[in-house]
């Protein structure tokens, strides 16, 4: 037999168990407990639908985040505080603020109610819900952010969550007076467009607009030009 196993919810999909009072709260307990994510296609009383939000934001934290640690056994569980509690995978970690009122930081991350932090040892990988990344306060609501560091470029997802100005630590290599960019994608890995890239004390910082010359916006390329052929990047256009 297999020692390993993909786990799921057969009746709690995130469209389960009213989905547009406490969302949240059923994607932290999935990617704290390693369980796979599913919506329903069909709009019902609990939400879902084609024309969901939530859509989309499954579809990218099971991709982006969860399918990185599924086959991963829990390797510790406790508790950081009454309400928060860490779950140790064998290469990922998981932060849970099951908190309904109160905000939890970690970090340099602030979470809201029912937030959550998930990250890679390696520190490639930071995603969860978050009022605060990096020692900055976002813009109003919650964000769902996915943050995927390489060697030459920063991919930053946020498939729910208000336009927001974003701060990013710079990549090894990186100096405070290179040329860095921000390229815009579309789902289809089209370049839409670029946006400003600001040098701060904590790092580089843009504003995450999720549409852009009139068009969604699936994710980001932070990068610097130089490290990567530019006609690759600009191959959408």
């Amino acid at each position: 037999m297999p020692d390993r196993f993909l786990a799921a919810h057969p009746e709690c999909g995130l469209a389960a168990s009213g989905l547009s009072v406490s969302g949240n709260e059923t994607l932290t307990w999935n990617l704290a407990l390693g369980y796979m994510l599913s919506t329903d296609l069909f709009e019902s009383s609990y939400g879902g639908g084609l024309d969901s939000d939530w859509l989309e934001l499954v579809g990218a934290f099971q991709e982006h985040v969860l399918a990185r640690y599924a086959d991963e056994v829990v390797t510790d569980f406790f508790n950081l505080e009454d309400d928060v509690t860490q779950t140790s995978f064998e290469t990922y970690t998981v932060v849970a603020n099951w908190d309904k009122v109160n905000a939890y930081s970690v970090g340099e991350h602030t979470l809201p109610p029912l937030g959550l932090l998930a990250t890679s040892g390696d520190g490639s990988l930071t995603a969860g819900v978050f009022v605060g990344y990096n020692g900055v306060a976002l813009s109003a609501g919650d964000h769902y952010l996915i943050e995927d560091r390489g060697a030459t470029e920063i991919v930053v997802h946020q498939p729910l969550g208000a336009d927001t100005s974003l701060t990013l630590e710079r990549l090894p290599g990186w100096g405070p007076n290179d040329p860095i960019k921000a390229y815009a994608f579309s789902a289809t890995d089209q370049v839409i467009g670029s946006v400003p890239v600001a040098v701060t004390a904590r790092g580089l910082s843009f504003v995450y607009q999720r549409q852009l010359a009139g068009r969604s916006v699936a994710y980001y390329k932070v990068l610097k030009p130089s490290d990567v052929f530019l006609p690759l990047i600009l191959r959408g256009f």
